[in-house]
C-alpha cells in the first residue's frame, strides 16, 4: 500500500466517502501533487491544510485528531 491509500483509510473515519477527493484537493490545491507524487516529506505540510480544511466540514477536535494521525505516518 502506498501512503496515500494509508491516509485515505485513515481520513475515510473522519471524512466518510469524501474522504478521496477531500485528501485529492488537499494534495492538487495546496501542495501542488498528485497521489503518487505523495511521500513522507509532505506530510507536515498535509496534515495542517487539512486541519485548516477540515475545521470547515467536521468537529474542530476530529480535524486535530486528523492532523495529529497524518503527521504520525512520517
Amino acid at each position: 500500500m502506498t501512503i496515500y491509500d494509508n491516509l485515505l483509510e485513515t481520513t475515510k473515519y473522519y471524512m466518510g466517502p469524501a474522504a478521496d477527493r477531500f485528501l485529492k484537493r488537499q494534495l492538487s490545491g495546496h501542495l501542488n501533487i498528485s497521489p503518487d507524487e505523495l511521500n513522507t516529506q509532505h506530510l507536515d505540510d498535509l496534515a495542517e491544510w487539512c486541519l485548516t480544511s477540515a475545521k470547515l466540514i467536521i468537529d474542530e477536535d476530529k480535524a486535530m485528531e486528523l492532523c495529529q494521525e497524518i503527521k504520525s505516518f512520517k
